[in-house]
């Protein structure tokens, strides 16, 4: 199983990031929806209706947000 590392840095309050990374209705907002997320350890999260799907594997609230992903068939989680 190939790993995919991600590191980004926003300009904007931490408080509205996270709230964009783990809010469902943010998430639907910017595109991802519907979504099922919590900012919780070991929450099994789906995005864009199903078609992502993961669990949120470390969770340290406004700071850090590590999660498995995975894809349905024919979609691609590579850049």
């Amino acid at each position: 199983m190939k790993s995919l590392k991600q590191k980004y840095v926003i300009k904007a309050e931490a408080s509205k990031v996270w709230s964009a990374l783990v809010e469902p209705t943010e998430i639907k907002n910017w595109g991802a929806g519907p979504a099922k997320m919590k900012d919780a350890e070991g929450f099994k999260f789906s995005l864009w209706g199903g078609d992502i799907w993961g669990t949120n594997t470390k969770v340290v609230n406004k700071k850090l947000l590590e999660q498995d992903w995975y894809a349905a068939p024919g979609i691609s989680l590579q850049k």
